[in-house]
């Protein structure tokens, strides 16, 4: 995934915007009845994954 977004830049502001877009989701999937803990485990690898594709 790195090696594919390397041709775009993404600064720190595109990575928050990204992550917003996933929070939104990830709050319907909460009111769906998905357990908490799946939820708070796929945000922290968003959140982590998201760290390392900021390239500017």
């Amino acid at each position: 995934m790195v090696a594919r977004h390397a041709r775009f830049r993404i600064n720190a502001n595109g990575r928050y915007i990204w992550l917003a877009s996933y929070k939104i989701l990830l709050e319907d999937l909460e009111n769906e009845g998905i357990d908490e803990k799946y939820i708070k485990s796929f945000w922290n690898y968003l959140n982590n994954f998201s760290m390392v594709l900021v390239n500017t």
